[in-house]
């Protein structure tokens, strides 16, 4: 088992790195996100976005502390589950932006949102067979991507081309 100093290391390093991909995130989509916010179009459904850079950090803020609570468990192979969907919802947090601001194809998006949303699901269930509380840490970020996901699908659904 891990020490206090140690936990606290684990903690620390693993808000760094999501901090850095939120950072990273928020980079890739400002230039977007301003000229998607600069149209005079009503963006159906959005946040304001003078609240998108606070909701996205306090999410990726959630999402490194459950990451470290489920990584100083004992290692077991529930545990290997759940570390290796918490890392794939990291690379899909980098991908979703990219894909919705960057890349042509409209479909591409939603797909990206709800394989985020599934491996979301894993990685609560496996959560929940090693630390409860992880799941209700987690069910904030999980309601903003169900969100996104259902956002995405309706933009695509009803053919509505906001970028």
């Amino acid at each position: 088992m891990y020490k206090k100093k140690q936990k606290i290391e684990i903690f620390i390093n693993f808000i760094l790195a999501v901090l850095a991909i939120g950072i990273f995130h928020m980079f890739i989509a400002r230039k977007g996100a301003l000229a998607l916010y600069a149209t005079e179009q009503q963006i159906p459904l959005a946040f304001p976005f003078n609240s998108l850079i606070p909701i996205w950090i306090s999410l990726y803020l959630i999402l490194g502390i459950s990451g470290a609570f489920i990584y100083i468990k004992r290692a077991t192979q529930i545990r290997s589950f759940a570390m290796a969907s918490w890392t794939i919802q990291l690379v899909l947090c980098i991908l979703w932006p990219i894909s919705f601001y960057y890349i042509p194809f409209r479909v591409v998006t939603p797909i990206v949102l709800s394989i985020l949303f599934m491996t979301n699901l894993v990685f609560m269930f496996y959560s929940f067979l090693i630390e409860k509380k992880v799941v209700l840490i987690t069910l904030p970020f999980f309601l903003m991507v169900s969100y996104q996901m259902m956002f995405h699908w309706i933009l695509f659904i009803l053919n509505i081309d906001i970028v």
